[in-house]
């Protein structure tokens, strides 16, 4: 599927690479944090209070799978 992806004829992304090979897409902190409906200060103190960060060399991304369940698991902890 990915070489009719690339046969298209149109540009190739990264979310149609991740979704052909099963791969969750790698979200900047504005993308993250629109995703989110917070803002992109939020997001960067997750990061500085531990949430699960993807670090390529200076860059860091997110996975929204991780940071939904880091999030989950957060609240849990302020509810108990």
């Amino acid at each position: 599927m990915l070489a009719a992806i690339i046969d298209d004829e149109r540009r190739c992304t990264m979310s149609d690479i991740a979704e052909v090979q099963g791969m969750e897409e790698l979200l900047k902190a504005e993308k993250l944090a629109k995703t989110l409906d917070c803002s992109v200060a939020a997001v960067r103190r997750w990061t500085l209070e531990g949430c699960p960060v993807v670090k390529i060399s200076r860059l860091r991304r997110y996975k929204l799978a991780e940071m939904l369940r880091w999030l989950e698991q957060r609240e849990a902890k302020r509810v108990t």
